[in-house]
């Protein structure tokens, strides 16, 4: 149950949390992490635990033989039990898992890292007035300080919708939590990404949002987006938070944010060979690049009508008939990836409300101004407050 994983370890120094200004948002859930793993170490019987940290079987046999040994001694054995060299396959509900995760050490500031540790510390002894027992401080600050270093890279926030009156155009998203996702963190950051994650109930779930073809790499992404940051904009904060310099294809060809997107221009390409065929499809019959022949003329005709006919589909989802919506969205957005070049301001938008129909499907909260009646959802439904 959730005592015996942490919440034993928890509520008497949560105080100490909120009242510490210079504490991260991420510190708690650097602390459960830890905690949790630690006290499966003491676990030798499952059914006290409802959700067990899963060790990998290298760690397993190490952790189970630290029941046995000097309780000083189980953070050390604990922390060994990870930090090993052999090859292990990967388990995303293996502690290893989250253990590896990159911390970037070496390319942090000295104040960053004093900070970073300094917090660690601070963990660290609130672990230590509520802990029954003793343990070596100075493994249990270092795995702490591990955390807060990687998880700043590789932690999700955990979200809902709010839809004020009924009306998703009213719709924001809001912070409810964070979690770490071993399996989500394997994804590479891109400014253009292919697909989308939202949250249902503490479940992260990733959805392509445009055809990921085989062999093709599953591209995330960490925050800066082409459509509302600019490149210098994107780049500064890459650098910053993860250290590393973006060369997606939205970074390379320099695309603009949405409102410099133009709406007349639209570039083809090939459906058989992807290559650009330009703006002018209606005397074309054949590739000019792979001489392929298509009628290229009847192409041009759809996306205009798809452009007339967004938002009479938009209505379905104004009106709560969010699959129906997603059917017709998915549709189009798989139509214009085969033959359009992107950016592409129409593809853009109904690729926006593809995504925000899969975030209404998840964790959802509706309000209603007048009254600040709350009614949540965390299932596959939307209600909307009449």
């Amino acid at each position: 149950m959730g005592w015996q994983d942490y919440h034993r370890f928890e509520c008497h120094i949560l105080n100490h949390f909120f009242s510490a200004k210079d504490l991260s948002k991420m510190a708690l859930l650097v602390y459960r992490i830890a905690v949790r793993a630690y006290s499966s170490v003491d676990s030798t019987k499952p059914e006290q635990s409802s959700a067990p940290v899963m060790l990998s079987k290298n760690s397993s046999a190490r952790l189970l033989d630290s029941n046995s040994a000097k309780s000083e001694d189980k953070v050390h054995n604990f922390s060994n039990s990870v930090n090993t060299s052999v090859h292990l396959p990967f388990l995303s509900n293996d502690y290893a898992s989250v253990y590896s995760q990159v911390t970037n050490s070496s390319f942090r500031t000295p104040a960053d890292l004093l900070k970073r540790a300094t917090s660690a510390l601070f963990l660290m002894r609130c672990f230590r007035h509520v802990s029954t027992e003793t343990f070596n401080e100075v493994e249990m600050t270092t795995i702490l300080l591990r955390h807060i270093q990687s998880c700043s890279c590789n932690a999700y926030q955990v979200t809902e919708q709010l839809v004020s009156d009924g009306d998703v155009r009213n719709t924001t998203e809001n912070e409810i939590g964070g979690g770490v996702y071993p399996t989500v963190s394997l994804c590479n950051h891109s400014c253009n990404p292919n697909v989308a994650r939202h949250s249902n109930g503490r479940t992260c779930i990733v959805r392509a949002v445009r055809a990921i073809r085989k062999g093709e790499e599953i591209l995330d992404n960490y925050g800066p987006h082409f459509l509302s940051n600019n490149l210098e904009e994107r780049q500064k904060y890459l650098e910053t938070q993860y250290f590393f310099k973006c060369t997606c294809e939205a970074c390379l060809e320099k695309w603009p944010t949405v409102d410099k997107l133009q709406d007349a221009i639209t570039h083809y390409k090939c459906i058989h060979c992807s290559v650009n065929i330009g703006p002018n499809l209606v005397k074309l019959n054949a590739c000019l690049n792979c001489k392929k022949k298509f009628n290229y003329s009847k192409i041009e005709q759809r996306f205009q009508n798809m452009s007339r006919d967004f938002n009479r589909a938009l209505e379905d989802l104004l009106q709560g008939r969010i699959q129906e919506c997603l059917r017709t969205f998915i549709g189009y957005c798989d139509e214009m990836d085969r033959v359009l070049v992107h950016p592409n301001k129409l593809f853009v938008k109904f690729q926006q409300v593809v995504t925000l129909c899969w975030s209404l499907l998840g964790n959802t909260t509706h309000r209603n101004k007048s009254t600040e009646d709350l009614h949540c959802s965390t299932n596959n439904s939307l209600h909307f407050s009449h």
